[in-house]
Parts: C-alpha cells; sequence; structure tokens
C-alpha cells in the first residue's frame, strides 16, 4: 500500500471522526444535567446545571407536601411528608408523569423526609428509623433497618449514611443495617447529605455551613467547606459543583466541591420562602430519539468512509 493511499484511508477516518463529533454535540443538550427541586408549596420544579434557568418549573404537580427526592435511570421518586396522608411516589424522570403514584401508602401516620436509593433498594428517612423498600413494587423489605430518627439519607454501595438531625452521620450497613461508623459533625442540625466518591458532604441548617467529610473514615475534611448559608436543609453534588439551598431566600447557589468557592451564590432564584426541601442534581441521559439522530449520522459517516475507500482501491 502506498503511502497516497494510506493518506487517503486516514482522511477518510478523520472525516468520519468528524461527523461522529458533529453528531454528538448538534444533537445532545447543552445541559450535561438537571436539578430536581420539591418546593414545599406543592410540586417538584425542574432546572439547567448549567444556566440554573427553569426548565420545568412544574414538573411533578398537585402534590400537598412534598421533600424527599431520589431517581434511578429514568425513575423519580417523591416523598409526601405529611404527617396522616405520608406516602412515596414514583414518576418519570423525563416526563415527570406518575408511574405509581402513590408506591408506598401504608407506612402509618409518620413524617416522610429524605430519600436514597441504590439498585432496587429505596430507603425513605423517618422519626422513627430507616425503612427500606423494594423500589420497583413498593414492597416495604424492612419497616425499621435502622432505628431512631432519620432525616438526610445518602447511599454508595452497600454503606448507608444517615443524619440524625442532631450532630451527627451514621454509616450503616445498607442491606443488614448494622452500624459500621459515626461521623460527629459537632454541629447541631445535621440534615442535608450528598456523596461523591469518598467525599461526604454535610449541609446543618443552624450552623449555615457545608462540611466535607470522608466517607470511609469518618475523618473531618473541612468542616466549614461553605459558611454564611442561610439555613441550608439540602446539599447535591455533580462532578465539581455543589448546589446548596438556602431555605429562607429560595435561592440554590453554586459552589466548587473541592474548595468550597462560590461561583453563583444565586444560581437558581425566586423559590420563595421555604422553598426548598430537597435537591438532587443528576447527569442528563439522551432520550432514544437523540441516539438514534447521532447514530444515522454516523452511519453516514461511515457510508461516505466505505465509498472513498472503495474508490481508492479502483484508483490503485
Amino acid at each position: 500500500m502506498n503511502p497516497s493511499s494510506i493518506g487517503r484511508k486516514l482522511s477518510s477516518f478523520g472525516l468520519l471522526a468528524s461527523v461522529a463529533a458533529f453528531a454528538v454535540s448538534f444533537f445532545v443538550p447543552s445541559a450535561y444535567g438537571q436539578i430536581f427541586i420539591t418546593n414545599y408549596g406543592g410540586g417538584v420544579a425542574e432546572f439547567d446545571t448549567i444556566t440554573g434557568a427553569p426548565i420545568n418549573t412544574s414538573f411533578v404537580s398537585g402534590l400537598q407536601q412534598p421533600f424527599g427526592l431520589a431517581r434511578s435511570d429514568n425513575d423519580l421518586y417523591v416523598s409526601q411528608i405529611t404527617q396522616g396522608d405520608a406516602w412515596v411516589g414514583k414518576y418519570d424522570a423525563t416526563t415527570g408523569l406518575p408511574i405509581k403514584a402513590p408506591l408506598i401508602d401504608s407506612v402509618g401516620p409518620v413524617f416522610l423526609f429524605n430519600l436514597a436509593i441504590s439498585g432496587n433498594n429505596l430507603y425513605v428517612a423517618t422519626p422513627s428509623g430507616v425503612i427500606q423498600v423494594n423500589a420497583t413494587t413498593g414492597a416495604i423489605i424492612n419497616p425499621l433497618l435502622v432505628p431512631g430518627n432519620a432525616e438526610g439519607l445518602a447511599v454508595s454501595g452497600n454503606d448507608l449514611y444517615v443524619a440524625d438531625g442532631v450532630h451527627g452521620v451514621g454509616e450503616y450497613n445498607a442491606t443488614t443495617g448494622a452500624a459500621i461508623n459515626f461521623i460527629n459533625t459537632h454541629s447541631l442540625s445535621t440534615e442535608g447529605l450528598a456523596i461523591s466518591g469518598n467525599n461526604l458532604y454535610v449541609a446543618c441548617w443552624t450552623s449555615g455551613t457545608v462540611g466535607e467529610y470522608n466517607a470511609t473514615t469518618g475523618e473531618t475534611i473541612n468542616a466549614s467547606l461553605i459558611t454564611g448559608l442561610d439555613n441550608p436543609r439540602s446539599v447535591a453534588v455533580l462532578g465539581n459543583m455543589l448546589y446548596v439551598p438556602d431555605y429562607y431566600t429560595g435561592t440554590v447557589g453554586e459552589y466548587n466541591a473541592t474548595t468550597g468557592e462560590a461561583i453563583n451564590t444565586s444560581f437558581i432564584t425566586g423559590l420563595g420562602y421555604g422553598g426548598v426541601q430537597s435537591i438532587i442534581a443528576v447527569s442528563a441521559v439522551p432520550e432514544p430519539s437523540t441516539y438514534a439522530a447521532i447514530m444515522g449520522l454516523a452511519s453516514v459517516g461511515f457510508v461516505m468512509f466505505r465509498r472513498r475507500l472503495v474508490g481508492s482501491k479502483k484508483a490503485v
């Protein structure tokens, strides 16, 4: 094979790569994720993680007092906090339409706080402890996996982290509920939790701070990673970004997850007093139609490559 033939083939490969890159850049949304927020006034709102702009402020509507959030693939779980009418609903994470609501409605007259999910296990925080539920059927697997007041939840692998709402975070086996470790945050009212890799972020609303801890050892990395907040009750992490709502101001700030540096303290605004109970940030997944478009353009590039390859053979 002569050098010019090799060059033509490399050029064809470059054309194919360029077409594929164009397909991805053109069809995949510029936002790399979504922020979901429960509004105590009655619904779930959706925002863009790049700009903070609202995507759908009535993503899930018709709820009375929604509180906790969890997402797994295309399923979004929302807890209803109201005592005497507490339940958890399952919704389509793309459209906001109910899949099964309520999914769980037989837990008794209790408050339901934050949620966490791992595989087919949904964990529900209550004042009595953590309930373990089958995320598909809603059947209760363990009505008291972890006893004691539970408010914030995070799960990583088989480790379940539970904020007790007082002064610390317990680490438990997510299958058996056995205690593994306790992280003393030295701050009252620990409620919001988020985990990324081996970093556990804890929001403490009385001190107005978000602290960072080693999720394995419980060692304090920076107890005052973010300070000066107005009643933060939740925290979300995506990539190297932290999103922290101020309960009283109705805003969400964006921060560097490594340094705690404020990027935009008014990243999301207009949520109103007590407007944010829970927040999660999740990676966006292109819809099937997007994948089809990408594959279609890639196929066009491949056909062009084959034609150029055949032409080069005839020329030889």
